[in-house]
């Protein structure tokens, strides 16, 4: 195991431990990029691979910080797939047609990739195929707030119950820093888990670039506080206020708009060598 997957467990196991009464708890954290296997179920899961090695060469390394999450089947968020259960091995587009799983498809390719110093168009995307081909190969880190699995709808007061907590939320918060992203974005919450991060994980000052966008020049961090990816609504509206916003700001910082470039030219020499098996178990 790497040193970051290492650090990362053991500050999961003290938070199981500490929350324990709450019930359940699923882990997170850089998402497993190694084979996918496919039970006599028809569900998909992810295996470990080299997530960590990519994390540490990837130019632009992007968080997505979330509230929760709702599945207590899956004690594990790092095996997920974005595929959907039950289609046959042979579908070309096997990836679910939730919001969630589109507007983070989406979301994931905007920030990482420009056409001309510009929003890669949306009817490019459109199809999601092209999202999710990138999507199996790019290391992302993705963080739940609250690890322990609650309804469909988080209200933000028990959110704040556990930022309230002294010893949970310095754990949460070293968990955040321990990953080093350049960009985190945060996820729903009304301003609450990008409060968290601007005020209680980072020094230094942060500039608000505009609704979307806040940097803090002596970290060089990048928070986005987002709309939750399952939001339902307008998702054509939703990608483009996003990506606008961002590289309104790119556009002004050098650093960033290298880092877009940079992560461009590592897809195309680095991604076509990636290689994973599809595994099905009997």
């Amino acid at each position: 195991m790497g040193e970051l997957f290492d650090k990362n467990e053991e500050l999961l196991n003290k938070m199981a431990q500490l929350t324990k009464e709450k019930g359940y708890f699923v882990k997170d954290g850089l998402l497993y990029r190694g084979d996918i296997t496919i039970n006599h179920n028809r569900c998909w899961n992810r295996l470990k691979g080299n997530e960590e090695e990519l994390w540490n060469e990837v130019p632009l390394k992007i968080m997505f910080l979330m509230k929760d999450f709702t599945n207590e089947d899956m004690p594990d968020i790092r095996t997920e797939t974005m595929r959907k259960n039950g289609i046959s091995l042979d579908d070309n587009a096997p990836y679910k047609r939730d919001a969630f799983t589109k507007n983070i498809l989406y979301w994931l390719y905007g920030l990482t990739h420009m056409k001309d110093a510009d929003m890669i168009p949306f009817s490019e995307i459109e199809d999601e195929r092209v999202c999710f081909n990138y999507y199996e190969k790019y290391p992302l880190a993705r963080i739940n707030c609250k690890k322990n699995p609650g309804g469909s709808r988080l209200d933000n007061s028990v959110l704040k119950i556990y930022f309230g907590e002294p010893l949970y939320s310095y754990m949460l918060r070293e968990q955040i820093k321990e990953f080093d992203a350049d960009i985190i974005l945060c996820c729903g919450g009304n301003g609450l888990i990008k409060d968290f991060v601007v005020n209680r994980c980072y020094d230094g000052d942060w500039d608000k670039k505009n609704n979307w966008i806040y940097y803090n020049s002596r970290n060089c961090k990048l928070v986005i506080d987002s709309y939750h990816p399952s939001y339902t609504r307008k998702k054509q509206w939703l990608y483009e206020e996003l990506m606008k916003n961002y590289l309104e700001f790119v556009h002004e910082n050098e650093l960033f708009y290298k880092k877009i470039e940079q992560m461009m030219e590592y897809e195309e020499t680095r991604f076509p060598a990636l290689s994973y098996s599809i595994i099905e178990e009997k």
